[in-house]
């Protein structure tokens, strides 16, 4: 019986399953005469499959264009000052390795590889002097974080202007691209991409996110033409009963059990493939059989949900065990019943709101808006009898 990956891998190909829909509005976007910025949301909850998506279709055109996967929480949960020099130091170094390895054996590749040793944008900015590189001007100290943003954001169609007349254009992805909120001023940031971007013919920008804002700013701040939002939603019960036989038949369910079986995962990729892990082939699981396994398993399978309880701070999870305790709570009697400020409270509602953990009803009322998350909790408090902050 295979074993289902948890994250994306290298071979996409032999796991990915399903979005034709969403793959083929992809494929028409890229194969359309789009002049002027119009960046692509791919918006979903967590365990959605947002990198599958992204990876499946940066290696569908992985031939014709130059394609970078960027995953800023690589760099938001491991660096201890997030930065947009940061972030655009790293997709530099991601566009290097790229044309390093796409024009090795190019007739032009000395040309390009003196190019690329020219500017290596690490800590030290190894920069002679003040220059021009494709025309784009450059200082040596990049004391000015706009003047490097600039030039990486402009390099890519430079390049393109002049190396190459046989590749499509350049597909940048950028993962988890709502971590810019956490920023200084992720505004001015976009607002640079859009600027930039509105000149550029052959650079196409795909973000991820699990939620709107990123949408909501270029709608509503008119920096691009209107941005096309893919929004991926979990596998239906049939298309969970298909995947199973398609990938894993190994696998025997009762019809109950099967029920059962999606209940628990609500048909999200990344709880189907970690749960469906845990099964055996040599069994065929009823309701109570499923049952007994998710309680004995809840961990495992929710493990990505399980980190993000431990990574959320007490102010929010105090707030998040009163909305569960009372099934949904407005905010003032949030705040009567919690012993922090009412600023600290509003603040971390917020927080939560931004994270896509809480939601305000049209009753004022919030609640636990990610379902996994929502689960987790609440057999957690049913095992212990309280959940432990």
């Amino acid at each position: 019986m295979p074993i289902l990956p948890l994250f994306a891998p290298n071979n996409i190909d032999e796991y990915f399953y399903g979005r034709t829909v969403e793959i083929n509005m992809i494929n028409s976007y890229f194969n359309s005469d789009n002049k002027g910025f119009q960046p692509l949301i791919i918006k979903g909850n967590r365990g959605i499959g947002k990198t599958f998506l992204i990876k499946k279709i940066l290696n569908f055109h992985k031939d014709n264009y130059l394609t970078i996967y960027f995953d800023i929480s690589r760099i938001a949960n491991n660096e201890e000052f997030f930065s947009e020099e940061l972030i655009v130091k790293n997709l530099f170094s991601l566009i290097r390795e790229e044309l390093a390895e796409k024009f090795k054996d190019s007739i032009n590749f000395s040309e390009i590889k003196k190019l690329l040793q020219m500017v290596q944008l690490d800590d030290e900015y190894n920069i002679r002097e003040v220059c021009e590189i494709l025309d784009i001007p450059l200082q040596s100290d990049f004391s000015d974080t706009q003047n490097l943003s600039n030039f990486v954001l402009e390099f890519p169609q430079k390049f393109l202007n002049k190396f190459t007349n046989d590749i499509n254009g350049f597909i940048i992805a950028i993962d988890e691209f709502h971590l810019i909120n956490d920023l200084d001023n992720p505004k001015e940031f976009l607002s640079m991409i859009s600027k930039i971007n509105k000149s550029q013919d052959d650079v196409y920008y795909i973000f991820s996110s699990y939620n709107l804002n990123i949408f909501n700013f270029f709608k509503d701040n008119n920096v691009s033409s209107k941005p096309i939002n893919i929004n991926l939603q979990a596998f239906t019960v049939d298309e969970t009963n298909t995947y199973f036989k398609e990938v894993i038949p190994e696998i025997n369910f009762t019809d109950d059990g099967f029920k059962k079986f999606y209940n628990y995962t609500k048909g999200i990729p990344a709880c189907i493939n970690s749960f469906a892990n845990l099964l055996s082939s040599h069994q065929t699981y009823d309701d109570k059989l499923i049952s007994k396994t998710f309680k004995l398993k809840t961990n495992q399978v929710l493990v990505d949900w399980l980190d993000l309880w431990a990574n959320l701070n007490k102010v929010e999870k105090n707030i998040v065990v009163v909305i569960i305790e009372n099934e949904g709570l407005n905010k003032d009697l949030l705040i009567n019943d919690l012993e922090f400020s009412r600023s600290t409270i509003i603040k971390y509602l917020n927080a939560l709101e931004e994270k896509m953990l809480i939601e305000s009803t049209v009753n004022n009322n919030y609640i636990i808006s990610d379902e996994m998350f929502k689960s987790l909790l609440l057999f957690k408090k049913e095992t212990l009898g309280y959940i432990l902050i």
